[in-house]
């Protein structure tokens, strides 16, 4: 049986990772390709800061428009997610170039400027339109797969549509539930181009036995269906006991990390890096064991115990 306890961290050092700022200008020829290349990606935005005039009648499929004239203009940015991906382009490429800075500022994470904008787009004949739709799509995983729940805990999954349209989509209703699920969606909510509704779905089994959720999210373009499945067990369970009581310490470290309270079925002990490269193994005879952890470079390593986790930070 798999048994895993929660990430741990004690550290003097930031234990999170900010990914690095991308922000790039290209052709209008690589521009097509990065919009076909991410024709079913729900992170991908095509961003118009043309005015209203020159966008309503002619603009790229699907692309969203902010002013880049109005004197909001950096507060309409700030409340776009910034961890999308952005096309970004206006007729010639001045303003599109001006407001690289501002996104780079603002904490935009993966940007791309169309040079020459508009004008170099048309001179490549590539399409545009004066359409309007909503394009709803999930940007979570619509199906949650079968896992165990001891009767009284409260399972939540956490479910996510975007808009890739540039029409407003209307979330109508969440076909509705059988005990003992249970969700936080809010029905007629409506969503903006680029924009994300975030809703959960709870499940609190009162008996043993397999529930399957098979629901949709009824849209004004249709419905996204989606799929939650769950096996309520017993609390009385016969299953191995969960291993709270492994002590591990110093954390951080530099020569020793000491572990006390091993069960007895543990057989091994294992440290990787935090992207799963092995580096070290260890055989496990007793209830303790002290690792040399003194030639590992400086950094952050996994620790696995019999499949329990825990971050160690080498200092």
């Amino acid at each position: 049986m798999n048994l895993r306890i929660l990430l741990i961290f004690i550290t003097f050092l930031p234990f999170h990772t900010i990914k690095s700022q991308v922000f790039q200008d290209l052709s209008a020829l690589q521009c097509d390709s990065l919009i076909k290349a991410n024709t079913n990606n729900p992170n991908f935005v095509i961003l118009d800061v043309r005015t209203p005039g020159e966008y309503i009648p002619d603009h790229l499929i699907h692309a969203i428009e902010r002013n880049y004239y109005d004197a909001d203009f950096d507060q309409q940015l700030d409340t776009l997610i910034k961890d999308k991906i952005y096309l970004i382009h206006c007729k010639s490429g001045g303003r599109s170039g001006n407001t690289i800075p501002i996104m780079k500022k603002l904490g935009f994470k993966e940007v791309y400027n169309m040079l020459g904008g508009m004008n170099a787009w048309k001179r490549h004949n590539y399409p545009t339109t004066a359409a309007f739709s909503e394009v709803p799509r999930w940007v979570s995983d619509s199906v949650s797969p079968l896992k165990s729940i001891r009767i009284g805990q409260v399972d939540t999954v956490t479910f996510v549509i975007t808009n890739r349209g540039n029409a407003p989509l209307n979330l109508q209703s969440l076909h509705p539930l059988p005990m003992p699920f249970s969700t936080d969606f809010y029905p007629d909510t409506t969503i903006k181009g680029a924009m994300d509704y975030t809703f959960h779905i709870y499940y609190q089994p009162s008996s043993e036995g397999k529930d399957s959720l098979y629901s949709a999210v009824s849209t004004s373009a249709g419905d996204l269906h989606l799929q939650f499945v769950r096996k309520a067990v017993s609390s009385t369970s016969t299953s191995r006991p969960f291993p709270i009581s492994i002590e591990c310490f110093p954390n951080p470290s530099a020569h020793f990390i000491h572990l006390r309270g091993i069960p007895s079925y543990v057989i091994n002990i294992t440290i990787s890096t935090l992207n799963g490269i092995r580096i070290k193994n260890y055989p496990i005879q007793m209830s303790s064991i002290d690792l040399d952890i003194s030639s590992l470079p400086k950094g952050y390593y996994l620790i696995t115990i019999g499949l329990q986790e825990r971050i160690l930070l080498k200092e």
